[in-house]
């Protein structure tokens, strides 16, 4: 196309752009039995809200559905739904269609179609996880998946199911499982966890810090249901207590309340700290009391 075009300034002219279906591309490299496949379709010169059609069709077995939609800013995305049973073997493809121009154009590829995803296992190899500690993350595949691209997505759960993202990173299938370690690593401030004192204000308790990982195989989601289970968050406390000059206080007590409420007490050691492993995630608040136990 010349992008150049000359007219008088002074006058009123009229441009016909010819629209047309640029690409026509899947978003994922496999289609799975039961579930549906992202693709996309870029467009020129077509209008706002202009409807589109996406049909597909299979090498062999049943063809996927259909779906409608509206072309926006010269792109549509969707999702194609396919069937829950799929021939193996099948190629999986879809036309694209613009009624109201006419102009209807095939995908650029075709997408092998696999049986549907199932996994007979999932689940972290420990119960809590620490700071610095390297955590296995195992999923068994039922069904085999050649060449399929997968990824692990961990949240952070939240009891209102509003759970945050808390990383994500590739992984590979290896004989039908995916085995990764992973180094648990807290990035956010432990300070701004609500501790029980604050829920309670809400008629609600403290929640400690969890985690659970999805497995995302050819932008299929793999544990919506938390089947991974969850991995606790446990911390520590590093307690010192000493004079304006730095001289260790001894022969003090201590207790300390955690963000869920509980307590622990113990003896400062000679040097005027101690270190509390394996402690709820939170703030906590610390008091010092004069230790008059002279065997302690």
């Amino acid at each position: 196309m010349n992008g150049e075009y000359q007219v008088q300034t002074d006058k009123k002219e009229k441009i016909k752009l010819d629209s047309d279906i640029v690409e026509a591309t899947w978003l994922c490299g496999a289609a799975h039995g039961g579930t549906s496949a992202a693709l996309k379709v870029t467009t020129y010169a077509v209008a706002e809200g202009s409807s589109i059609e996406i049909k597909g069709f299979s090498s062999k077995g049943k063809a996927p559905g259909t779906i409608k939609g509206e072309i926006y800013n010269n792109e549509f995305t969707g999702e194609l739904p396919i069937p829950e049973k799929v021939e193996l073997g099948a190629q999986i493809g879809f036309e694209a269609k613009l009624p109201k121009h006419g102009l209807k154009q095939d995908c650029q590829f075709t997408i092998p179609a696999t049986p549907a995803i199932q996994v007979s296992k999932m689940c972290w190899d420990k119960a809590e996880v620490h700071r610095g500690d390297i955590v296995t993350l195992t999923t068994q595949f039922v069904n085999p998946l050649p060449g399929a691209q997968a990824q692990i997505i961990i949240y952070e759960f939240d009891p209102d199911g509003h759970h945050e993202k808390y990383c994500a990173f590739p992984v590979e299938i290896e004989n039908d499982k995916i085995e990764v370690k992973w180094e648990f690593i807290y990035k956010n401030d432990t300070s701004q966890i609500p501790i029980e004192t604050e829920r309670q204000k809400y008629q609600k308790h403290y929640v400690p810090v969890e985690f659970f990982f999805l497995v995302v195989v050819d932008g299929v989601r793999v544990g919506e249901g938390q089947e991974s289970g969850k991995v606790r968050f446990r911390d520590m406390i590093e307690l010192k207590y000493t004079e304006f000059d730095g001289t260790p206080v001894q022969n003090v007590k201590y207790k300390v309340t955690l963000a869920d409420g509980s307590t622990l007490n113990g003896n400062l050691s000679a040097d005027g700290t101690a270190s509390l492993d394996n402690t709820v995630a939170g703030k906590f608040a610390v008091e010092y009391f004069e230790n008059n136990d002279n065997n302690s």
